[in-house]
């Protein structure tokens, strides 16, 4: 695992796009903490790499819906300002503006590079996605014909997936990529990239920081981000007591707790690129794994506890 530091325009992502250009037949993952973000990535990649295949990946939930026809997207031109309107109606026009932006950054269809589309322009060609095509336009779908259309979406996934060199999306996406037991090509057996770029590292919560090589099974995990972003994102949300004392602050990479994930090492080492003290990936994706299940579990006894909370509210007011 390599941690790469630096300041607002030092070049840690043009960097890291070379480095993905230079991979040839060796599969990739870039994630970045947002939609947003991973637009932008997936732009800039799609226009460097030429040699590469690069696809942009959504929640597998959401490309299911998009491949079943559950989800649609058609172009909306964009609303103009006029001096007759109203500060109000100014005010409707951009939140609907920004409302439609939000659901644009989260459809699989909207963009030419996107899985999904990759997915649509191969099953349209193709004999062997003949029934997949025939379930998808029709009008109405019963129950096994649902079924059956999901199995077939997840094989033309699974198909697309491994013509992939480059994949794009968030931690959470890519993680549900990763854990899709259906995502498995016959013949090829499942994706997986050899490197995994995580860039503006500052601005993730560890907890999205793990996902990735938690599920996948990387040579190489490389984190980019700027030092001086935020504080550690890591911390222990559960209720059993914790709370009296405020957050604990648990550091997964370094032994250091008051430090931010990217700054921990640079008192040991001040170059701006340096390996951390895990040496092993499978050391750290050991950790990882044990990180996002320490999540999970976490998540789960805040509402079971916010359940109890609420039943005993309710049998108050009784």
């Amino acid at each position: 695992m390599t941690f790469y530091a630096g300041g607002p325009g030092s070049g840690k992502t043009t960097w890291g796009i070379r480095l993905l250009r230079t991979l040839g037949r060796y599969n990739a993952a870039c994630s970045v903490h947002s939609n947003d973000l991973c637009d932008d990535a997936a732009n800039k990649l799609g226009a460097t790499c030429r040699n590469s295949r690069v696809a942009r990946a959504y929640r597998h939930e959401r490309m299911l819906r998009a491949l079943t026809g559950q989800l649609e997207y058609s172009q909306v031109v964009p609303s103009t300002m006029s001096s007759q309107y109203s500060q109000a109606q100014r005010q409707v026009i951009r939140t609907v503006t920004d409302i439609e932006d939000t659901a644009r950054q989260e459809n699989p269809l909207a963009r030419a590079d996107s899985l999904v589309s990759l997915a649509l322009s191969i099953a349209k060609n193709n004999p062997d996605f003949d029934e997949f095509n025939a379930l998808r336009t029709s009008a109405r779908k019963t129950d096994e014909e649902l079924s059956r259309l999901t199995i077939e979406a997840n094989r033309l996934l699974a198909y697309a997936l491994v013509q992939v060199n480059i994949l794009v999306g968030t931690p959470v996406a890519l993680g549900s990529i990763a854990r899709a037991s259906k995502l498995e090509h016959k013949d090829l057996g499942r994706w997986n990239p050899h490197i995994i770029f995580m860039d503006e590292t500052g601005r993730m919560p560890e907890s999205q920081f793990y996902i990735p090589m938690a599920f996948f099974k990387p040579t190489w995990v490389i984190a980019a981000g700027d030092t001086q972003q935020f504080k550690p994102m890591s911390k222990s949300m559960d209720l059993n007591g914790e709370r009296e004392t405020g957050f604990n602050l648990r550091s997964i990479i370094a032994k250091v707790q008051t430090e931010q994930l990217l700054g921990r090492p640079i008192d040991q080492q001040p170059d701006p690129a340096y390996d951390d003290e895990i040496k092993h990936i499978d050391e750290a994706q050991t950790i990882a794994q044990f990180e996002v299940g320490h999540e999970t579990q976490t998540q789960t006894n805040r509402k079971e506890n916010v359940d109890q909370d609420w039943e005993t509210e309710t049998d108050s007011l009784d």
